[in-house]
This record gives C-alpha cells, structure tokens and sequence, in this order.
C-alpha cells in the first residue's frame, strides 16, 4: 500500500463495510448523539443495474462493484475453483444479490439459541423481521418500515405450474413468501424489490427520510487492519486515494465486511489461529482458533429443461432485439414487468430424506435458460431448477496466504465433504425430477437437457452435482457465534478476549439458515446495533430529530 497515514479522525463508533448488515448497523448507530463512520472499500450505488431487478446478471460480473473472489480447487467437485461474486458497494452483496428475501426456518433460530447464543430465539428474531420488512408498502406519508419487498411482479402460466406442482408433491397449501418459519410445499418468493426497483440496504438504510448529520460514509475506503492497544480494539487503518489513514473509535468497532472479508482482516490485526498468523508473516496479538474456521456454504445443482411453451420464459419474451425492446418499454412505462425479476421467481421446500423433520431442500424456478448463470440467454427457451441442500454439514476454512491485504486469503467451501450432504443433494435432485413430471408441469417440458435422462443411480447424479454443481452464493459461518474455543463472538457479537470490537455479518452465523441469507444479515445488523445501544446508552438519550422532507 502506499501513501503514508493522514491526520487521525476520531468518532464514537466505526463500522467496516456498508453491505447487507453494516449499512444497517451504521444508520442505527447514527440515530442519536453518537458520531459515526462507514467505510466501504467500493463506490457509491450508482450504476443504474443495481437498481433495475434483473441488473444482478450485469453486477454478478463487473469489478468495480463486485471482490469477484474463485474459491481454491474444491477437493469434492473435482478441484474445480469455484466463482463467488460479492459485493464491493454501498449496499454491499444486497445491490448485486438475487433479490430473494427469506427468513428461514423458526427451527434455524432456535438451533442458534440452543448451541448457546442467548437472544436469537424464533420469538426475538421475528420481531426484527416484522418490524423492518415493509410488504407492498402503501404510498401515503405514514412512517412504514425500511425494507420495501414485493411478490415478483412477473408471473407466467410456468411459475403457476411449478407452484401447483410442488404442493401436490408435499401434499401441502400453497405458501406465497415463505417467511411463516414453516417452510413445506410451493410458492412465490418475496423479492427485496418495490416498484421495480431493488431495495439494498444502502437505500433502506443510508438514504432514508431521516437527518443523520453525526453519519459520515467514505466509499473507496479498503481497511487494511483493526489496531489494538493492549485487548482493546482502537483504531482501522485503511487506504483512500493512495493514503493510508488511521480513523480512532472512542466506543466501539464493528465488522461487517462479510464471511470472507472479516476473518481476513481480523487475521491481517494479529486476531486467529497463532500457526495460520506466523505462517502468514502476521505477529500474533490475539490467539482466536476459530478465525476463519466454521466456513459453509449452501451448495446447489441445477436441472435445465427445454421448452416449447410461449411468453413463458425469460428467453422466449426477450431473446431478440425486438424483445428486449419490448420488455425494457415496459420497465421504464411501468416499472413492471420481466426485468423486475430476482434470480428466482418461485420456490418450494420438502423432505427428502426420510429422518429429517424439517424441510431439507429448496427448489429455485428460474424461469430462463443460460449456457451458464452469469452468461446471456441461450436462443432456445427453457428453464432451470436449482436444487439446494438447505442445511450443509460440510466445513471448510478462510485464511490468509500473506500479509499484504491486497491478496484474498485462501478459502474453501468443502461442499460435498459430508455423506449427508451428499445423499441430500441426490435426493433433492430425484424429487425435482418428479416435480417436473407432476401432471400440473410435465405439459411446459420438451426435454430435460441436464443432467441427461440416462442418470437414474444415486452414483450418476452425484457426479453431475460433482461436476456441474456450485455455490448459492450464501457464505456463513467463519466468525461463529459461541461460548466454546473455537467461537469467535459471543452472543451479543463481542469478539472474545477482545474489547470494543464485534462482528455484524454472515461470519457470524453458528449453521447457515434455511434459506438465503440476506434477510437474516439485515437481522443481524438491527440485532447488532440495538446491543451496542443497550451498552452505551448515554450516546442515545437524545434522539435526532425526524426530518420528513
């Protein structure tokens, strides 16, 4: 890095990485007296496919907004290196995400709570849940809630059919959004959109109607490390414009820079496991085990079909230059439309495996067809299920290879280690199978192109997931809430052994949710923010006033 460092700033509390929980963090924190810094190593949210739905397949893929991290050879798919985009923008992975917005399983909580992390029961979490998410919001003044969702705008006689499908399937009614806690059956997802146009937590949280002049946000900003001063967290050195800068914390430091980032940095200030720090040339000031450890991911196959079925598929209304037109009319007249899509448009969860009692599997309906998902549309039209195991066991690992910040860790998913996630994923494979052959959507398939009709054994459609299969993009777990030795953060997300720091981001999470995961990091950040206020409630007592312009 070069540049040397600038004059100290100093603030109350300092947040690392505005994404799904830190721009959440961030603005509560600025809610009262207390002043506070958001750095985020990305620009600002300006590029206008962040904010068109269906902009995430020109994001997934551009590195001015997206770390655009590969993943090691991964040892089960056959040291395939897997891409993992993530976001580097205000907003962080919530303004290049899929726009899927699901809690996950009640159950998901309760587990949580049950390895020891007091205050994530079903009953506290859902409160957070239903006092940010606005559904349709109505458009009068009324103060509603920050996080504007939406059913998708965008619904085919395809979408109705996988929803019949997978109800007859489960034997269960129909459950539009999913977010009850009792995940079983098929629906529609609710989208992190509104009028078609995504919502992010950079324009829930950074961009409300509320004056917040004690919040200063610096974009450009790559943290470099946390400096302790004894056990005590103090200052984040990071680098803007060719400086490095030194900005000083007189309450607390909360990391939010994501499963992948946050352990990298914490090992980069001398916090992790003493043989990973001295091989990587870093001087230990914290033994922390459990760094960088706990690391999973959901890991997801997909099935692809052809159609001959019209107006269906993304691929049939906008795969000529005229369509493209057409649909893009429609978004800027209306705001409606295929372009208001996420990455899926209906769901369904079931039992695959005859010992669980939860939900094990969710279905994704895509209803476009691609040589690859981050690609253009093929020319035919067709449609993919995606097939996620809902709670892998597989472990793996984020460390760092050297002690320039610059260089992502080395980082490995594991996916497939385990016999359960291996049995689960060929399951869920046949059951999407016998969903397509249901009498409700069997009448919109031609042919089913992958994996081919002649993989029947469990050993065939293992190695199509092996070899095709990949990430859902739902990284969790590297700074695992806890009491034991490998924990990272307590249940109030202190990191242990140290004082004023915590980590508000996915890493935190002790097993991923049965869902995606943007939902619950937004969670995590009001969560987040509400113990930072319990414990420093002389920063609070003088609320700013509400500006409503």
């Amino acid at each position: 890095m070069s540049g040397t460092a600038a004059v100290d700033s100093e603030y109350d509390f300092i947040v690392v990485g505005a994404g799904s929980a830190g721009a959440v963090v961030a603005s509560r924190l600025s809610e009262g007296s207390a002043t506070v810094l958001l750095l985020e190593a990305g620009p600002s949210d300006t590029s206008p496919w962040i904010h068109l739905p269906l902009g995430f397949s020109k994001t997934f893929r551009n590195p001015t907004v997206n770390w655009m991290y590969e993943s090691d050879p991964e040892p089960h798919l056959g040291y395939r290196r897997l891409y993992w985009p993530k976001g580097k923008v205000l907003g962080g992975s919530s303004s290049i995400n899929g726009l899927i917005w699901l809690r996950g399983l009640r159950s998901d909580y309760q587990n949580w709570e049950d390895m020891g992390n007091q205050g994530w029961s079903p009953s506290e979490t859902w409160q957070v849940f239903n006092r940010i998410e606005c559904v349709d919001p109505s458009p009068s003044k009324i103060p509603q809630p920050p996080v504007r969702l939406s059913l998708p705008l965008w619904r085919t006689e395809l979408s109705e059919a996988f929803i019949a499908g997978a109800a007859s399937m489960t034997g269960a009614v129909r459950e539009d959004a999913f977010n009850s806690g009792e995940q079983l059956g098929g629906g529609y997802f609710l989208h992190s959109q509104y009028g078609g146009r995504r919502t992010s937590s950079a324009t829930a949280y950074l961009r409300p109607r509320y004056s917040r002049p004690k919040l200063r946000v610096e974009t450009g900003a790559f943290a470099l490390s946390v400096q302790l001063e004894g056990h005590h967290a103090r200052c984040v050195r990071y680098e803007k414009d060719g400086q490095v800068r030194i900005a000083r914390a007189r309450r607390e430091i909360v990391l939010s820079g994501g499963a992948i980032n946050t352990p990298q940095l914490l090992q980069l200030s001398g916090l992790g496991r003493p043989e990973d720090l001295e091989r990587a040339g870093v001087r230990v000031h914290h033994a922390l085990p459990g760094v960088g450890a706990n690391f999973h991911d959901h890991f997801t196959t997909r099935l692809t079909f052809r159609t001959d079925s019209v107006r269906t598929t993304l691929n049939s209304v906008a795969g000529s230059w005229l369509g493209k037109a057409r649909v893009g009319c429609e978004w800027l007249l209306k705001h409606s439309g295929p372009l208001t899509i996420g990455a899926g448009v209906a769901g369904a969860y079931g039992k695959v495996v005859d010992d669980v009692t939860e939900p094990d599997v969710q279905l994704i309906l895509v209803p476009f067809k691609t040589d690859n998902l981050y690609k253009s549309l093929t020319p035919d039209a067709g449609f993919q299920v995606l097939v996620t195991a809902s709670r892998p066991s597989s472990r793996g690992h984020v460390v760092i290879r050297t002690a320039n910040p610059s260089q992502p860790p080395s980082m490995v998913a594991n996916y497939l280690d385990t016999h359960s996630d291996r049995r689960t994923v060929t399951e869920g494979i046949r059951w999407a199978r016998e969903v397509a052959n249901t009498n409700e959507l069997r009448p919109f398939i031609r042919e089913e192109i992958g994996p081919s009709a002649n993989a029947r054994t469990s050993e065939e459609l293992l190695q199509y997931a092996m070899q095709t299969g990949g990430s859902t993009q739902h990284q969790v777990g590297s700074c695992r809430m806890g009491s034991d030795e490998l924990a990272v953060v307590d249940s109030r997300l202190r990191v242990h052994g140290v004082t004023g720091l915590r980590i508000a981001d996915a890493s935190v999470m002790p097993q991923v949710v049965s869902a995606n995961t943007n939902a619950a990091c937004f969670m995590i950040g009001e969560r987040c923010a509400e113990f930072v206020k319990q414990e420093h409630a002389d920063c609070f007592d003088r609320p700013l006033p509400v500006d409503d312009a």
